[in-house]
C-alpha cells in the first residue's frame, strides 16, 4: 500500500468517524430533546396540580377568615373544603409515587433519590393532618375550638408550603441540570 492510499484511507476513516460522532451527538441531542419535551410536558402537569392545590388552601384559608359564629352550616362548609383538599391532595400524591416529575428528576440526577424519598414519606403525614384538621372542625362549636382549628390548618398550611418547596427544589435540581449530553 502506498502513501496516497494509506491517505485515503485514514481520510475515508476520518471521515467515518465524524459521522459516527455526528450520530451520536445527534442521538445524544434528541434524547436530550426527549428530556426536554418530557420535562415541559411534567412540569406543566406539576403547574397545573400545584395552581389547584393553592386554590383549595385558599378557599379553606377564606372559610377560616369569613365572619360569624361556629355555626352547623359553617362548620359544614369548612369540611367540606378541608375534604376537597384532602381529595384533591390524595390524588395528586399518587400520582407522584406513580411516577412523573420527581421520578424524571432523579433519573436525570440520581443524588436527588433521598430528597425525593423524604418527599414522598410526607404523603401520608399530609393527609392524615387534614383528618384531624377535619375531626378538629367538627367539634369546633365554639370560638376556642374554632380559633384551634384554625391555628391547626395553619400550621398545616406551613408545611404543605414546605412540602411544595422541597419538590419546587427536586424539579429545579432536576431538570436545569447540566448533563453534559452534547
Amino acid at each position: 500500500m502506498n502513501q496516497g492510499d494509506h491517505d485515503a484511507r485514514a481520510t475515508r476513516a476520518d471521515r467515518m468517524a465524524q459521522s459516527d460522532a455526528a450520530a451520536v451527538g445527534i442521538e445524544l441531542f434528541g434524547i436530550k430533546a426527549q428530556f426536554a419535551r418530557n420535562g415541559e410536558r411534567l412540569l406543566s402537569t406539576r403547574e397545573e396540580a400545584a395552581r389547584s392545590a393553592v386554590a383549595s388552601l385558599r378557599a379553606v384559608r377564606e372559610q377560616f377568615a369569613s365572619d360569624g359564629p361556629s355555626t352547623d352550616a359553617r362548620r359544614a362548609d369548612l369540611t367540606a373544603a378541608i375534604r376537597s383538599l384532602r381529595d384533591h391532595l390524595a390524588s395528586h400524591f399518587v400520582q407522584e409515587e406513580r411516577g412523573g416529575f420527581l421520578e424524571e428528576s432523579v433519573t436525570r440526577v440520581p443524588r436527588l433519590s433521598a430528597m425525593v424519598r423524604s418527599i414522598l414519606s410526607q404523603h401520608p403525614a399530609l393527609l392524615e393532618e387534614l383528618d384531624r384538621l377535619i375531626a378538629l372542625v367538627a367539634a369546633a362549636a365554639d370560638a376556642e375550638g374554632w380559633c384551634r382549628a384554625e391555628r391547626a390548618f395553619a400550621a398545616f398550611e406551613d408545611r404543605m408550603h414546605a412540602h411544595e418547596r422541597l419538590e419546587n427544589t427536586v424539579v429545579q435540581e432536576g431538570y436545569n441540570e447540566d448533563l453534559g449530553l452534547v
